[in-house]
């Protein structure tokens, strides 16, 4: 039976794009026998461990996450991820602000000092990594044929909680899998919005011999032991969390800063067009994700770069529908002549939408509300032609079909780069239904141009780390 060593005193928290741990392991506990299970399913209907070990864990877990409302996981409908190291060749070459984040002028990964306190790593060596499914895991060599069927192999994702849009990328992801030239099974496991469970979900999966995983995980020194553990064991490790994570054979990221800025631009034309480029501009940030801050100053970018008599007239934390609505409706309040709402996710912006509907905000020509991510809701509030004026998708569909193109490709033995990164398109009124048309079949002969868009998304062999705090 697996044995876990569990972390004490994890705090896990939620935000507008998934979770994260802002802050990580006070008191670093001993390996206790925690629970016996024969597969993640099988603890997913088991009852939790009832040592005091891993109730004084769950309980720790809970009391940090009950500091926020209950939407703050029940509306987990989007997501982020950390800004790209890669170059950005849309227009003028330049390197993305989000690339120093990972870097020093030497080349080097530098501390950030936006968390001051660090994970700490559950015990155990460090050991070798698996980056662009190397040779050490040779397929050949485990009985992976290099074409058929992958009948034999298994795969599982780990996920930090049930939320539509997962599991619309789930769905995405099996219909890949499923397709007759792979039959390749594929597990889900959902952690419900518990930090320490999901870590566990993926040291099942390696007890288990799966031959890959998937993981959305929150972001600690422990998660990359546990990726240096599978890669050590020839299991090919995906990530398309909330940041990079060392050693993972893939990570997936989005380019925040220039998906932000190109709504900025889009919310300057509009001033310059409706208000003789000169408005009060209302912000929705995320205050507790560093990565989401990155985002949140693009869009103030492109907004002083392309209307610079515009004004920011406040900024508020919102990474919720309610928070937004909240946020949004204060800032209106204490600057009646804000025209502008800004959010970095739809879901704030959604709670904006609500907020500006309340106060009287109608008029299209009066009023615009932006956001980033590309959800169906806010999708379907743009088709509609009202305040809500736009949203930038990551176009999430051919995200999950090339993660789950990548992970086939790393079974039968072929190299796939260490980096993607999602961009995506602006979505306003007047192409929303060509992006639902778009997105609609990532399967189908017509869209498989888009794989290799780099305007949609990019490939690089850099190899990305964990940032450190």
């Amino acid at each position: 039976m697996p044995r876990f060593l569990f972390l004490n005193g994890i705090v896990a928290r939620q935000y507008s794009s998934g979770l994260r741990c802002r802050a990580a392991v006070i008191v670093l506990s001993p390996i206790e026998e925690l629970a016996s299970f024969q597969s993640p399913l099988d603890y997913e209907k088991n009852e939790r461990p009832r040592n005091g070990l891993a109730r004084s864990c769950n309980q720790a877990a809970r009391q940090r996450s009950s500091a926020f409302p209950s939407a703050g996981f029940s509306l987990l409908k989007k997501w982020s991820w950390l800004a790209s190291g890669n170059r950005i060749f849309v227009g003028d070459t330049h390197e993305t602000k989000a690339t120093s984040m990972f870097r020093n002028s030497n080349g080097s990964l530098h501390r950030r000092e936006f968390v001051k306190r660090a994970a700490l790593a559950a015990g155990g060596a460090a050991l070798g990594g698996l980056p662009g499914c190397s040779p050490e895991a040779d397929p050949a060599a485990r009985g992976t044929p290099a074409t058929g069927p992958l009948k034999n192999k298994r795969v599982g994702i780990s996920s930090p909680h049930k939320v539509e849009i997962l599991n619309e990328l789930y769905e995405d992801m099996k219909r890949e899998a499923r397709r007759p030239e792979s039959q390749l099974e594929v597990v889900v496991v959902d952690a419900g919005a518990d930090a320490v469970k999901q870590l566990s979900d993926i040291e099942s999966f390696i007890a288990q011999n799966y031959d890959g995983i998937f993981f959305i995980a929150l972001p600690s020194e422990g998660l990359e032991r546990i990726v240096a553990k599978a890669a050590a064991k020839g299991i090919f490790m995906l990530n398309h969390g909330a940041s990079p994570v060392t050693g993972a054979t893939q990570n997936v990221v989005l380019d925040q800063h220039f998906t932000g800025a190109q709504i900025g631009k889009f919310a300057a034309q509009w001033i310059n067009e409706k208000h003789g480029g000169r408005a009060e501009v209302g912000i929705l940030g995320n205050s507790n994700d560093p990565w989401l801050t990155i985002r949140t100053q693009g869009m103030k970018d492109g907004l002083r770069d392309h209307a610079p008599g515009a004004k920011i007239a406040g900024e508020v934390h919102g990474h919720s529908i309610e928070l937004g609505a909240a946020g949004a409706a204060n800032l209106l309040q204490a600057h009646p002549g804000i025209t502008v709402l800004l959010a970095h996710a739809d879901d704030p912006g959604y709670g904006c939408l609500t907020a500006a509907t309340e106060a009287g905000k109608r008029d299209p020509n009066q009023f615009l509300i932006a956001s980033c991510d590309g959800t169906r809701l806010v999708m379907d509030k743009v088709a509609e032609g009202g305040i809500y004026q736009a949203t930038w998708s990551y176009l999430f569909p051919f995200s999950a079909t090339a993660w789950m193109r990548d992970m086939i490709r790393c079974l039968r033995g072929q190299k796939v780069p260490m980096t993607r990164t999602q961009v995506g398109r602006l979505v306003t009124k007047s192409n929303v239904e060509a992006i639902r048309v778009m997105t609609r079949d990532p399967q189908a002969p017509e869209v498989q141009k888009y794989y290799d868009d780099p305007t949609v998304m990019r490939y690089s062999d850099e190899s990305l780390k964990t940032p450190k705090v």
